[in-house]
């Protein structure tokens, strides 16, 4: 009896000494400021030039807020590929799966442009959120389709 107690001691002092870990195994780290980026791109549009998408569109402010379009560091496309013969349905949703960065530029008056790599014909769907400083992305941009044959 006197064992039982002595081993049910042991293995419970164990499990406070040692609790099991779970979640992600990575240094501590701040979290960002909420808010975060709010800069957008709006009237997205997208052309294939030789291989390449080059994208257009307006950078635009939340209501009431100011600031340099200069905080803008990069982009990052979001993008989708079908095929010509099973593209989906008008108004279906689509999953952004892939995405890549890219340099964006900005003039001054909100005239927003970049450009990507298309590689495959199909059916492309993208979506680009602008990244500000600290690596802080802002919110989706409208979704452009865009048939390369």
């Amino acid at each position: 009896m006197r064992l039982k107690h002595v081993v049910m001691s042991a293995v419970l002092l164990g499990a406070l000494i040692f609790p099991g870990g779970c979640g992600k195994k990575a240094p501590p780290f701040v979290p960002k400021a909420k808010g975060g980026f709010s800069l957008q791109v709006e009237k997205l549009q997208a052309r294939e030039q030789g291989g390449e998408v080059r994208f257009t569109g307006e950078v635009v402010r939340p209501r009431g807020q100011v600031g340099k379009l200069t905080a803008l560091e990069s982009c990052r496309v979001y993008h989708v590929r079908y095929s010509l013969e099973s593209p989906p349905c008008e108004g279906c949703p689509i999953s952004f799966t892939a995405w890549e960065e890219t340099k964006a530029h900005v003039s001054g008056d909100g005239q927003f442009s970049c450009t990507t790599e298309v590689k495959l014909p199909g059916i492309h769907y993208f979506v680009l959120r602008l990244i500000g400083p600290d690596g802080a992305v802002g919110p989706p941009s409208n979704r452009v389709k865009l048939l390369v044959k």
